[in-house]
Order: C-alpha cells, then sequence, then structure tokens
C-alpha cells in the first residue's frame, strides 16, 4: 500500500457523519434537558408536600396547646356563659398567653383564615384582655378554605352532636374540628382538638 493510499484511508469524519454525530448530541440534550426539568418538578414537589406536612403538625400542636388551655371564664354579665364564641369561619376564647408571649393575665384569642392581598392565610391573633394591641402569628399559607365545627350537646338538646356554631351559653364543647381545604383543592386530615373541660374551671 502507498503512502497515498494510506493518508486516504484515515481522513477525518465526512459532512454526512459530522451531521449524524451533530444530531445525536442534540437528541441527548433535549432528553437531558427534559429529565432534569421532571427531577425538577418532582423535587420541588416534594419540598411542597414536605413544607406543607410540617406545617399542619405545627398547626396541630399549637391548637392543642392554646385550645386545651381554654378557659371557662364567666361573661360578667350575670348569665352562665363563658368567653368562647364559636363559627363556622374561625373562633374567639379566653385563655393564658401563648407561650411566646410573657406571662400575664388572661389573653383573648382569636384564630381563622385572613385574606392578605390575594392570599388566604390561617392567622393566630392574641392580646392581654382590654387591650386593643395583638399578636399575629401565621399558622398555615396557601390555605383555600377553613372549617370549623364543635362537637357536644347544645343548651336544651339531647344528644351530643357536631355543630356549625357555638356560643359561650352552651359553655366550651367537647371536641373542636378544623377541616382545611389548601389553594390548589388538596385537603389536608383533619384536625381534631379537645378544649379544657368547662368544669375544670380555674386552675
Amino acid at each position: 500500500m502507498t503512502a497515498r493510499q494510506s493518508s486516504e484511508g484515515t481522513a477525518g469524519f465526512t459532512l454526512l457523519e459530522l451531521l449524524v454525530v451533530l444530531a445525536i448530541f442534540g437528541l441527548m440534550s433535549v432528553l437531558l434537558s427534559g429529565g432534569l426539568r421532571t427531577i425538577g418538578h418532582l423535587v420541588a414537589g416534594g419540598t411542597d408536600r414536605l413544607d406543607r406536612a410540617s406545617g399542619l403538625a405545627l398547626t396541630s400542636n399549637f391548637l392543642e396547646r392554646v385550645l386545651a388551655d381554654a378557659r371557662p371564664l364567666p361573661t360578667g354579665d350575670g348569665e352562665d356563659a363563658v368567653a368562647f364564641d364559636g363559627t363556622a369561619n374561625g373562633l374567639r376564647f379566653v385563655g393564658p398567653p401563648p407561650v411566646y408571649l410573657a406571662p400575664g393575665a388572661f389573653h383573648a384569642e382569636r384564630l381563622g383564615v385572613e385574606d392578605e392581598g390575594g392570599r388566604h392565610r390561617l392567622v393566630f391573633r392574641a392580646g392581654a384582655l382590654g387591650d386593643a394591641r395583638q399578636s399575629r402569628s401565621v399558622l398555615l399559607d396557601g390555605v383555600g378554605a377553613a372549617r370549623f365545627a364543635y362537637f357536644g350537646a347544645d343548651v336544651g338538646a339531647g344528644r351530643p352532636g357536631w355543630h356549625d356554631r357555638w356560643p359561650g351559653a352552651w359553655g366550651l364543647p367537647a371536641l373542636v374540628r378544623l377541616r382545611i381545604t389548601f389553594a390548589d383543592g388538596s385537603s389536608a386530615p383533619d384536625l381534631v382538638v379537645a378544649p379544657r373541660p368547662a368544669e375544670a374551671g380555674f386552675q
């Protein structure tokens, strides 16, 4: 074999071969890019679910603490009533200040969903009785709706059951249930908390 033939046998890629290689690289880039986007969406979705689960756990623990200390405080008007007012949209009650506030007199406390610039949040507010100032804590963000229900026997009723409304004249409910639907349409497990029994009075 001559030197000319050897040189021709070791020549570089042809134009067709280069185009095929470039097409393969382009296809691989598309596949890898799509795979990375999919992985990114999965990671983001997993992070959102973990954040939501963590928020629900913290909210449940917080409600257990504050509602378990709801007090049957007489209203002072001579009626047999307590400072507790529950509706389907939220509730107001009286109890000792939350642990993150300085110890002191009883606090008026409120829990419900608030609309802040189009975002709905489950918000807890607390302030000393007779003081207009209140602390504010966001318990859950991205809430679509929150519905409260109260279990017990209303005044003059026989068998206990769930109610959308619980006035203080009935004392304290045996259970408070919070049912949350998020803005994306997903639902959380019901949070059920038992307030302090009305007959327990002050400790």
